[in-house]
């Protein structure tokens, strides 16, 4: 059996609950996104809200600024144009501390930039059988 020192339980103590008061903030930011998630889809109707928002996801939410990542560029741009001050309003409402909310696209895969393009192969011309 493992034995730990007064320090080391202390240490491990502190480590749960500073884990715990994370696991408490990230709910309540989600719980926050959702209520502002609800409010923007019954302004814009369910087909738009899904079209242009349906992927959208929450990052972070740290010294009142709010990461909202979004699956394209497009979408990104669309969004913070259109929604972004509407978006703000809402989570301003639930949470007074929030002062700024950025839309981020994440950047290609590593994998999709070191990867070769595909060969390209030039058309295949068919011919007419003489009957």
């Amino acid at each position: 059996m493992a034995e730990f020192s007064e320090e080391g339980l202390d240490e491990l103590w502190r480590d749960a609950e500073r884990s715990r008061a994370e696991h408490v903030a990230d709910f309540r930011h989600y719980r926050e996104w959702a209520n502002v998630c609800a409010s923007i889809e019954l302004r814009l109707g369910r087909g738009e809200f899904r079209a242009m928002m349906g992927k959208a996801t929450i990052q972070t939410v740290a010294r009142g600024i709010v990461t909202i990542s979004l699956p394209t560029r497009m979408h990104r741009d669309w969004c913070e144009s259109r929604y972004g001050t509407m978006i703000l309003a809402d989570w301003k409402a639930q949470n007074r501390a929030v002062r700024h909310v950025d839309f981020i696209c994440p950047p290609a895969s590593i994998e999709a930039v070191r990867r070769p393009p595909l060969p390209v192969r030039p058309p295949v011309k068919r011919r007419r059988l003489a009957r």
